[in-house]
């Protein structure tokens, strides 16, 4: 148990808490008070498989630092339910890698945990748990790779030359010559690409602005070769080679290219060519995003690495050395899928010049040197990027929370990130398609996401590669995620959950895990809220019995005082003291806001306001919808919530 100050405490029954005092007679020597120092986070967290995480009030809406020192460290953390609804502002999966609670009490927990540790049964959602937590540990080390000083000075470096480019690209923008560009669009394209070229020209690139650019990228060939749109004046002949073993080469040169092309850049997105987007959406997003160490986009992690010689994807040694990851073995590290992602141009410039500096060790852009590089370009980026932050040149700012904007096919009904009416980034969409979703979305205003589902095609989705998996993606060429292989030995932190086959996790059965992990809470919670409401049933039947006896006590005598000439003067009297005594008493809660008492969030609220009638209003209580992008499951369509909001009438 740690507490992040002496004044945290976690929330039990009957409204009880927990201090350190408390469960420090429960667990003695297990419960640590957090002093700010190393030693006893490290104390706390390195040498436990999992550690529930107690926070004072004032840390209730944040997401602790203890949190992350615990993701660090390697064990699972578990956290106050309002502090795991916060999480997702850090990480998409973060709230994957967390285990939230309602109330807590240290035996039940620690028979729980027992449980989840050496039951067989649970070893999938342990699975599941392990996986995400591991993922999480890689970006939070990317995030902080340099110390809180280096990021200050990194930061600030990066934001002054910023802040010139935006004075340069505003004036700019003042005078009659071309503007200054300050996001570029750069699309990976085939020479055979052009009826793509076109709708993309005909559809969504119509609402870029005057600062953004878009260009699409081709590859050479050695002799003939013209196609259709070959001049444009957005299309860019690369001096690498128009072939799937260099589309490493060819995504390199691109980038390369734009760093050099457009000097007061401050994002560059990577897109294919078959995508249609939304673009509203990003650039506003870019816009409200500090151009550091900034990098947005669909991020894949724990795919495995191609090693047989004849697959498309076949990496050598040479070209990728092995990955001895400790849980997943050879695995690419953490990288964003190509279809579509964004950069600052901070990071830009660093990949340019590790490509720079490639390029000055060979005499020519050769297919020879592509397959020196490893492949494809996606996961290549993101080699380089991991090699970045190891080497201490960069720490990266992971943007990974719009997965839920992400179509991975032109599909409302396909099993994995479909369209929904969220979606502003759709893949592996036709020409036609494209002409569809844009004959809807022009008839809207910027800003507005209409539904697109009467353009949705019927896709064939592949199989992860497990034969006993459900169909899940498409199609796509790495692999589903990847679970631990145990038992295992991390260090001093040992992971043995039982002895399960090694096999791969699709995301099915994430579905599959998060709902019967669901499944079981519920039956804890019902079973509490029904021993909750038999108590509440006895308190209710106890006080009726009360009152028949005391009106049964009174008997003839109230009768017979009502019935007295001077009760009415004695009660007009008593009534007008009652009046006079009272004036200054706040009015009762009406009956249809005391109803509502129940339920534990509208209680809280009904202690803080104050009702008042005295201009005749009668409060009441009415439910608004709004939007709430935490309710998002995969395959649901509804982002909405449920606000309580109290009014006059």
């Amino acid at each position: 148990m740690f507490y992040t100050s002496s004044q945290a405490a976690c929330d039990g029954k009957n409204k009880s808490q927990w201090t350190a005092e408390d469960v420090e007679e429960i667990f003695p020597g297990h419960v640590y008070v957090d002093d700010g120092s190393l030693e006893t986070r490290r104390a706390a967290f390195l040498s436990y498989h999992f550690t529930a995480i107690c926070v004072g009030p004032e840390e209730m809406h944040l997401v602790p630092q203890a949190v992350v020192d615990a993701v660090g460290f390697g064990t699972h953390p578990l956290v106050p339910s309002a502090v795991h609804e916060r999480l997702q502002r850090v990480f998409f999966h973060l709230p994957d890698a967390v285990q939230p609670f309602v109330r807590l009490h240290p035996l039940i927990l620690e028979g729980y945990l027992e449980d989840m540790y050496n039951n067989p049964a649970k070893n999938d959602a342990m699975y599941y748990k392990q996986t995400f937590l591991f993922l999480m540990m890689e970006l939070f080390r990317y995030r902080y790779r340099h110390d809180i000083q280096t990021r200050i000075r990194n930061s600030a470096c990066a934001m002054c030359t910023d802040q010139r480019k935006l004075q340069t690209i505003q004036q700019a923008s003042l005078t009659d010559g071309p503007p200054e560009i300050a996001i570029a669009f750069c699309l990976m394209s085939r020479r055979s690409g052009s009826a793509l070229r076109t709708a993309i020209r005909q559809t969504w690139a119509r609402r870029l602005g005057p600062t953004s650019a878009l260009r699409f990228f081709v590859g050479k060939v050695d002799e003939g070769g013209a196609f259709e749109d070959q001049g444009a004046p957005d299309v860019v002949e690369l001096d690498a080679p128009e072939s799937y073993e260099a589309v490493t080469l060819k995504a390199l040169s691109m980038l390369h290219w734009a760093r050099q092309s457009f000097p007061q850049l401050r994002f560059l997105v990577r897109g294919d060519d078959d995508v249609y987007l939304r673009p509203f959406f990003l650039l506003r997003q870019l816009e409200q995003r500090p151009a550091v160490g900034y990098l947005w986009g669909n991020f894949d992690s724990g795919s495995s690495v191609v090693r047989d010689p004849t697959h498309p994807h076949y990496n050598s040694e040479e070209q990728l050395p092995i990955r001895d990851h400790p849980m997943f073995g050879d695995i690419f590290p953490p990288y964003v899928r190509g279809h579509l992602w964004a950069m600052s141009a901070d990071l830009l410039a660093r990949l340019s010049d590790v490509w720079a500096a490639q390029l000055r060790e060979v005499e020519d852009v050769t297919l020879q040197l592509a397959k020196s590089l490893p492949h494809p370009d996606d996961p290549a980026i993101g080699v380089i990027m991991a090699s970045l932050v190891d080497m201490g040149d960069i720490s990266l700012a992971v943007d990974d929370r719009d997965l839920n904007h992400f179509a991975l096919n032109p599909s409302c009904n396909a099993t994995y990130l479909n369209i929904h009416n969220r979606t502003w980034v759709i893949h592996h969409v036709t020409p036609e398609a494209m002409q569809c979703f844009w004959s809807i979305d022009e008839q809207e205003e910027e800003g507005e996401l209409p539904d697109l589902c009467s353009c949705s095609m019927d896709v064939v989705e592949e199989k992860s590669g497990n034969p006993d998996d459900d169909e899940f993606d498409y199609p796509r060429v790495t692999k589903g995620l990847r679970l631990l292989r145990l038992p295992f030995d991390h260090g001093s932190l040992r992971m043995a959950w039982g002895k399960p086959v090694p096999r791969e996790l699709c995301a099915r059965d994430v579905l599959k895990l998060t709902s019967q992990i669901e499944k079981e809470e519920r039956v804890i919670v019902e079973a509490f809220e029904k021993d909750k409401a038999r108590k509440a049933k006895l308190r209710r039947q106890e006080k009726r019995e009360r009152e028949e006896r005391r009106r049964a006590s009174r008997g003839a005598s109230v009768v017979e005082e009502a019935a007295s000439p001077s009760r009415l003067s004695r009660r007009s009297a008593s009534t007008s003291e009652l009046s006079r005594s009272s004036r200054g008493v706040e009015a009762r809660i009406p009956e249809d806001l005391r109803a509502m008492a129940s339920f534990p969030l509208v209680d809280e609220w009904l202690m803080k306001i104050r009702v008042r009638e005295v201009d005749g209003r009668t409060p009441k209580l009415r439910f608004s919808v709004r939007e709430n992008p935490a309710h998002w499951v995969p395959g649901s369509r509804m982002y909405i919530d449920y606000k309580p909001e109290f009014y006059l009438e």
